[in-house]
């Protein structure tokens, strides 16, 4: 066992969920089973090693609350002082991915050079201050971490920029899939015409809990209808997730087998060749199963998870051998092996799968941004184009499952009412949702791993798992972060 301190300066006014998003990792990324406390200020990281380790945290700053990130820090007596640390840590990354930019060739602006050397300036000031004034050291970290923050984006946009060009020297449109999700049919022609500008392939839900309310007993209309509405349009399909351990998606009476392994595997794997036989030949490609890295209500060991999912895509490909199949994994950052004991971080998971040639077409990261249980806090472009370098080292495709909260406020269609998308003084609006992608989607367009992004909610007016994160309001009115896309596909996607 091994513990970290961290003294608090008291100016300093962590969002009341702070605590809960502390964890600890090493060198790759991979949390720690951690226990954190508060008494006095001083935060104590129990973790089960003694290894050096880097602590993440949500921390207060002028944009909202992001998830920042200290350097790799060794285990001592004496406790560290938090802002400093995750100056450091900050103003660390910020270096990093400069570095990477010049070497890629990219051309820095001079503001953004001066911004960097300004930020370095003010965390040496935090570092000599500290042992003389709390107040002035605090004030010239959190000025460290504020300037790192606000080039980032600038950072991030002059990499990308050349990535695209060099994609468009090979090919005018780029082959990305962009994917709306169907949850309905569209209310009217407008509506229509706004979705089919927007996506070049529909991703149909097919929800176990409505297809099969009992055992033997099938509702197989509105699938086919929303198939039929696809193939009529001249859309290519996907459906799924076909599993998924939520009991929101699945059929009551299947939890009967929840102590009975053996059985539950049966039963799904009966489900998945009756469904993949109905829609064979009307469907591009299957999305398996999503979020079966974590153990969500049917309560699955890991092995039992594996398991469970090499039985579903083994069960999809004797259905269905042509189709091609995905599987996608929720939290990518992994932030719940902090909390809860596990060995398989969804990127192993993965590279479980890959390596295993299973048949499978491509491999899936979900992203709910800035939601809480979810993928975290905000975070910096910067930490989401690492965590795709990441992924992409799998050297598989990938598709990038994305939701962006819209709005804040009561959200009567959300069925998840536990997801927390206001940390401090940030409240996520149409305009936040606007910019994010403005920033986000060339990211992923720029990589080449990516071969598609999924939207995962559309329309507020559904049923839907996080709060505001449709891109139509709950009154079907589009908002701002539509048209980006429609822009952003007219441009890159043809």
């Amino acid at each position: 066992m091994g513990r970290l301190r961290f003294t608090i300066p008291a100016d300093v006014q962590l969002p009341a969920i702070a605590l809960e998003t502390v964890y600890m990792a090493g060198m790759d990324d991979v949390p720690w089973l951690c226990h954190v406390a508060l008494v006095d200020r001083c935060l104590s990281v129990v973790r089960p090693n003694s290894d050096s380790g880097s602590l993440r945290i949500a921390w207060p700053t002028s944009r909202g609350c992001y998830l920042l990130r200290t350097a790799s820090l060794p285990e001592r007596e004496e406790p560290y002082r938090l802002d400093i640390e995750l100056a450091r840590g900050t103003v660390s990354r910020i270096r990093e991915f400069l570095a990477q930019a010049h070497w890629a060739g990219c051309s820095i602006p001079d503001a953004v050079t001066d911004t960097v050397r300004r930020a370095e300036s003010h965390f040496l000031d935090a570092v000599v201050m500290s042992r003389s004034s709390e107040r002035d050291s605090w004030l010239s970290a959190q000025q460290a971490i504020e300037a790192s923050l606000s080039i980032a984006e600038p950072l991030v946009q002059s990499v990308v920029d050349i990535a695209l060009a060099a994609r468009r020297q090979h090919a005018r449109q780029l082959p990305t899939l962009l994917v709306g999700r169907l949850e309905e049919l569209p209310i009217n022609t407008e509506q229509e015409s706004q979705f089919l500008e927007t996506f070049n392939v529909a991703a149909v839900p097919a929800v176990w809990k409505r297809l099969q309310t009992e055992t033997g007993q099938w509702q197989w209309s509105v699938l086919d209808q929303r198939l039929h509405w696809c193939h009529q349009r001249g859309l290519r399909v996907g459906v799924g997730p076909l599993l998924s351990p939520n009991r929101d998606l699945l059929p009551d009476w299947l939890f009967l087998w929840q102590e009975d392994f053996d059985q539950l595997r049966q039963t799904i794997v009966e489900y998945l060749e009756q469904l993949v036989r109905h829609c064979r030949g009307r469907v591009h490609y299957w999305h398996v199963a999503s979020a079966m890295n974590l153990p969500g209500d049917l309560q699955l060991g890991e092995e039992d998870r594996v398991r469970l999912l090499v039985a579903a895509i083994d069960a999809v490909r004797r259905a269905d051998g042509q189709t091609p199949m995905i599987v996608t994994f929720d939290q990518p950052w992994a932030q719940y092996l902090a909390h809860s004991p596990g060995e398989l971080s969804p990127l192993y998971f993965a590279e479980m799968l890959v390596r295993g040639d299973l048949g499978l077409a491509g491999i899936g990261l979900e992203l709910q941004l800035g939601c809480w249980p979810g993928s975290g806090p905000p975070c910096d472009l910067l930490e989401l184009a690492r965590l795709l370098d990441q992924w992409s080292a799998l050297n598989f495709p990938l598709l990038v499952v994305l939701t962006v909260p819209g709005g804040s406020g009561p959200d009567p269609n959300c069925w998840q009412s536990e997801v927390q998308t206001v940390w401090g003084n940030f409240k996520p609006s149409a305009d936040s949702q606007r910019h994010w992608l403005e920033q986000l989607v060339p990211l992923l367009l720029a990589q080449p791993s990516v071969h598609g992004i999924l939207f995962n909610q559309c329309r507020d007016s559904q049923p839907h798992r996080i709060p505001h994160g449709g891109l139509w309001d709950l009154d079907d009115q589009p908002k701002p972060a539509l048209d980006v896309l429609r822009k952003l596909r007219a441009e890159w996607l043809g």
